[in-house]
């Protein structure tokens, strides 16, 4: 079914469709920009946020929040101090030009009215970077009143050539808060950005809302149901999902884990693991420990950080675990992905304010990975402490990478346990990562800046291959010869040339593996760089 869903004119200037190359996912990213969703939803009675798009640009060097922009959002229905109506997700397309965003009703049960859950498509985003002028924007709206599989739709991931998308809601129909009733459906989405269809809808046995992740080549998928009541017990589960692809074989759940809580700890508070999330090549599942085991003050989190994969019999075996033996001292964490690959960040989600690098996943062995503390105890808002001061640094949530892999963006919130002080929350940007020399940039803070604990507010511009031959290789020959390669398949495309582009990509990955083959190049970083020219390969003769 074609989606017509309904527009709100935000442009200006319209840019004619086909503007945009059909291998530009493929080319180097803008990772001076980020989207952030900021959030109506509050823990704090009687504050009031917008919904809006935020834009921070000059990163890393010079961060600033540059424009804001009111995306349409239905006015949420709340008759109670439950965060209801809120964005959820924000997610940017491979090629920087396109968002997507979510909203979900986070609904009281009826016969409380309910908000209405809504999938926006937002066009022109290079435009709008550039000028800072929100009428540059072409945003399309669909309602779950119109389209009832986005019924409480929450996490989004792009596939990695831009034209497909998938959500995952639990619709359609009120959230079920016993929790017992497994309605999970991951939606794809097809023909973005021109002519979304939605297609192959995929049920999968989660009761609540999570965040998903994507695979670098989009074959891989990890779901989070957060909120597992069958039996009476509490629990998360992490499933794995194979060929959510279109035009691949039908989707499969290949492994699934669940956790459960450890003796004494605080079982309302968080689910065991939220926000499980995939090594870059989609091997492993990262799950850090979000269990709080007791509320304090001071509040003590679970200082774990397991590691699951890769499938097996229809399992997601635990094959390594991190303790605060390991390092993994002052969770719950959450984490990001590196586009190097070969590392993540966790950061700690109460108020310890610290976090740490996970590294050695391109490895491919568990035995191997490494987790050591950032080169500083804490980040956050320069908050005073001790007896003059709130007893509080910084409670992290939500970092991500921009797509040089240089800079990771953190949001600060303020936890249920120290509301009533006057914080204010903020996005902290690190860089460095790269260089290894990692430092703190700024803290960026508004009084109307809302950083909401459930949601994946921030969104960054995917890597394409250029980044990773960036990220892969010093600069000299070996580079020079993938990067005049991967010039010349997309001046090819451009100009119309298919199969003088495909010619130039199939170089490209003959030549990687000559330079796997010389020790120049890992095998792990060898995978990734030819699954990018692949898929470079598979769009230009599928969307010929």
């Amino acid at each position: 079914m074609g989606l017509a869903g309904s527009v709100i004119l935000l442009a200006s200037v319209t840019p004619a469709t086909g503007q945009t190359g059909r291998l530009d996912f493929l080319k180097a990213k803008d990772s001076s920009f980020a989207l952030y969703g900021n959030t109506s939803a509050t823990f704090v009675p009687g504050k009031v946020y917008p919904n809006e798009l935020v834009l921070i640009t000059g990163l890393p060097s010079n961060p600033t929040i540059a424009a804001r922009v009111d995306i349409g959002l239905d006015p949420p229905l709340c008759i109670t101090d439950e965060p209801c109506g809120n964005i959820r997700s924000v997610a940017l397309s491979p090629d920087g030009d396109t968002a997507l965003a979510t909203s979900d009703p986070s609904d009281p049960q009826p016969p409380a009215p309910r908000g209405v859950s809504t999938l926006f498509l937002i066009r022109n985003v290079r435009a709008f970077v550039g000028s800072k002028n929100p009428s540059d924007l072409r945003i399309r709206k669909f309602r779950a009143t119109d389209y009832p599989q986005l019924d409480n739709v929450s996490g989004i991931a792009f596939g990695p050539d831009g034209h497909w998308a998938v959500v995952n809601t639990i619709g359609p129909g009120p959230i079920d808060l016993t929790y017992n009733t497994a309605r999970g459906t991951l939606v794809t989405i097809t023909g973005l950005p021109d002519a979304p269809v939605f297609s192959n809808p995929f049920q999968i046995p989660s009761h609540s809302q999570g965040n998903i992740d994507l695979s670098v080549d989009g074959e891989t998928l990890v779901m989070n149901d957060v909120s597992d009541d069958t039996g009476g017990v509490r629990k998360s589960n992490q499933f794995l999902v194979k060929g959510i692809r279109p035009g691949g074989p039908p989707p499969v759940i290949v492994g699934k884990h669940s956790f459960g809580f450890p003796p004494g700890a605080v079982t309302f508070a968080t689910p065991p693991v939220r926000d499980a999330r995939l090594s870059l090549d989609g091997r492993f599942v990262l799950a850090p420990s979000a269990v709080i085991l007791n509320l304090g003050p001071p509040p003590i989190g679970d200082s774990h950080i397991w590691i699951l994969g890769p499938p097996h019999s229809g399992n997601l075996p635990l094959v390594r675990e991190f303790t605060a033996a390991d390092g993994a001292d002052g969770g719950p964490y959450v984490a990001a992905t590196s586009p190097d690959g070969d590392s993540a960040l966790f950061v700690n989600t109460l108020d310890a304010g610290g976090a740490e690098l996970l590294t050695g996943l391109l490895t491919g062995d568990p035995s191997k990975f490494q987790l050591k503390a950032l080169p500083f105890p804490f980040f956050g808002p320069p908050f005073p402490l001790g007896p003059g001061g709130p007893p509080v640094l910084a409670s992290h949530i939500q970092p991500k990478f921009t797509p040089d892999g240089e800079t990771a963006l953190v949001t600060n919130w303020i936890n249920p346990g120290v509301i009533s002080l006057p914080l204010t929350p903020s996005i902290s940007v690190l860089t460095g990562f790269q260089s290894g020399q990692i430092r703190v940039v700024t803290h960026l803070s508004s009084p109307t800046l809302n950083a909401f604990d459930y949601s994946t507010l921030i969104a960054t511009v995917p890597s394409g291959l250029q980044d990773y031959v960036n990220l892969y290789l010093p600069p000299g020959a070996a580079r020079n010869l993938l990067t005049t390669l991967l010039k010349d398949a997309i001046e090819r495309a451009d100009h119309g040339q298919t199969g003088a582009s495909v010619v130039a990509l199939l170089g490209f990955i003959g030549s990687s593996y000559g330079l796997e083959r010389q020790g120049i190049l890992t095998p792990g970083r060898t995978t990734i760089l030819v699954t990018q020219a692949t898929i470079g390969v598979q769009t230009l003769l599928t969307h010929q």
